[in-house]
């Protein structure tokens, strides 16, 4: 395992805050969904955590949203993890998309 600089956030912890808040949003608790709140682009994990949630990440908006569209703040955070972790080359279609 590779180490980790001092006072530095795992992994791990961004992934479980970041499903936490899609929990708590599609419990409908908490303050309205926001996937740029809850990754901030800010966090240099923030693309790996999405990448690891994968669409779950924007399951509230199908719910709370009704079909409206993702914020630009979240569309630039899913850019960022897309960007920084593409789906690779034996990726399935869904995972593509």
């Amino acid at each position: 395992m590779a180490e980790q600089t001092q006072g530095a956030v795992p992994l791990s912890a961004v992934i479980a805050d970041a499903a936490t808040g899609v929990a708590l949003a599609l419990r409908g608790e908490g303050d309205p969904y926001a996937l740029s709140s809850i990754l901030r682009q800010s966090d240099a994990l923030a693309p790996a955590a999405l990448r690891v949630l994968g669409a779950d990440a924007l399951a509230p908006y199908a719910v709370e949203h009704r079909g409206a569209p993702v914020g630009a703040d979240d569309e630039e955070v899913v850019r960022q993890a897309l960007t920084a972790y593409p789906p690779g080359a034996d990726a399935s279609d869904i995972s593509v998309r």
